[in-house]
């Protein structure tokens, strides 16, 4: 019976309009704006999805690289996941200097790497489990490594 007393909400990814209304109308009613084309381009950058690269795709995009130079590249999604698009924009709102009210490109580019801000999250929570299981962190790192992220680098399914 406990279980049917938890409420559950699933969220579902969003498409590129939806995205960006999701970047820019929590700014509504502060002093902070995106610079136009500025949200535009973090969700261009939430949109992108790593691909590895085969042999025969490498040859077929005609690069001049040696194929072991170019081993991965990246592909336009058609969805964003809500997950990443709160880490990216909690890590940007927070890292702008003091006093910023136009959220430009050069700020996208210093404050706004999603790569970054991702890998930032990855780690501190990593870190935070780590010590509330009082397990050791390389431990965890591997069991995720292992257990949750495909050969092909992929997320993996977990029940």
């Amino acid at each position: 019976m406990p279980e049917q007393f938890r409420t559950r909400y699933r969220l579902e990814q969003l498409r590129q309009d939806a995205a960006r209304a999701a970047v820019e109308k929590p700014l509504e009613g502060t002093v902070i704006r995106f610079k136009p084309g500025v949200a535009g381009r973090l969700v261009n950058d939430l949109l992108r999805i790593p691909v590895t690269l085969t042999e025969r795709a490498r040859a077929d995009r005609g690069s001049s690289l040696p194929a072991e130079a170019v081993t991965s590249a990246h592909k336009r999604g058609e969805f964003v996941e809500p997950v990443q698009l709160q880490v990216a924009c909690f890590s940007l709102v927070h890292k702008l200097p003091r006093g910023t009210t136009e959220i430009t490109k050069e700020d996208l580019i210093t404050f706004g790497d999603v790569d970054q801000a991702l890998g930032d999250f990855y780690q501190e929570a990593l870190r935070e489990t780590a010590g509330k299981a009082k397990i050791d962190e390389d431990s965890l790192r591997q069991w995720f490594e292992t257990e949750l992220i495909t050969e092909a680098g992929s997320r993996g399914l977990a029940f």
